[in-house]
């Protein structure tokens, strides 16, 4: 199980580390992406109304629960930023949940089931849409729509827009009459792809355009020899269905984790994802 643990924190992880190199080559600054310690740190203080721009995860050690929460905050607070998301390394265990909550953080409304597929014939599915890899003319729809509809600020749109075409990465689009309305990422490395985002224009939902999507890049790791493909989505909560979670378990993904995700100082209207 720790072998899994880490194969999927380890993708995730150097999938932000290239993600953020890409925006840099646009002058994108303010952004910061380091492991500090135990903790693997991103941080934009320009932007702290957006904790998925500032949050911390496993950095990849050993994941010592109290060393790697000091290494945490530490970074924040040297980086400015005040309002935070922490995603604890899974192994710590529900003690040091525990722990996190007596440090004064809440929880957020959502924990992220993590998710892996074994390599395996995938079906294709039926939508109405022409879905394609992304080419350089839509590589800036491309990254306008997840970032659009994943509700990060605008700023980031260079970030996946230069993502397009770099090594390890892909994109692919769905077409309503030429005009891009969804988009989905992968990256792959040392045989594992990870499905690095994926969202649809609210005006074509409901036309099976993220299920054609998760075929085509799935389809795709597997020809590029990846043996796991990992993906993570927000678990459901009361009165806030996620249907990216029910596709996952349809298209042969297995949840192997919960990750908690805390929060602090507390604040009214959270966001989530």
């Amino acid at each position: 199980m720790l072998e899994v643990v880490q194969m999927c924190e380890g993708v995730e992880r150097e999938s932000l580390l290239d993600l953020w190199r890409a925006g840099s080559l646009n002058g994108a600054n303010g952004f910061v992406a380091r492991r500090r310690g135990e903790a693997f740190v991103l941080s934009c203080p320009e932007h702290p109304e957006c904790i998925l721009l500032n949050r911390a995860m496993s950095g990849g050690g050993a994941a010592n629960g109290v060393r790697w929460l000091e290494d945490a905050v530490s970074a924040f607070a040297e980086a400015g930023v005040s309002r935070f998301l922490l995603q604890p390394p899974p192994q710590t265990g529900e003690d040091f949940e525990h722990q996190v909550l007596e440090h004064g953080y809440q929880r957020f409304r959502r924990r992220w089931a993590k998710f892996v597929r074994r390599r395996q014939p995938v079906a294709r599915a039926a939508t109405d849409l022409e879905v394609r890899p992304v080419e350089d003319r839509y590589a800036e729809d491309f990254a306008r729509i997840l970032v659009g509809n994943l509700e990060m600020p605008p700023l980031m749109v260079p970030f996946y827009a230069n993502a397009v075409g770099l090594p390890h990465w892909h994109g692919f689009v769905a077409l309503d009459g030429g005009r891009a309305v969804a988009a989905g990422a992968l990256f792959e490395r040392d045989g594992v792809g990870y499905l690095a985002g994926g969202a649809t224009e609210r005006s074509h939902r409901g036309r099976g355009a993220q299920s054609a999507l998760l075929s085509a890049r799935l389809d795709l790791a597997g020809r590029l020899g990846c043996r796991w493909t990992v993906s993570e989505t927000g678990e459901a909560v009361d009165g806030e269905p996620n249907h990216s979670y029910n596709n996952m378990l349809r298209a042969g993904f297995e949840v192997v984790y919960s990750r908690a995700n805390f929060v602090g100082p507390a604040r009214k209207n959270d966001g989530g994802h």
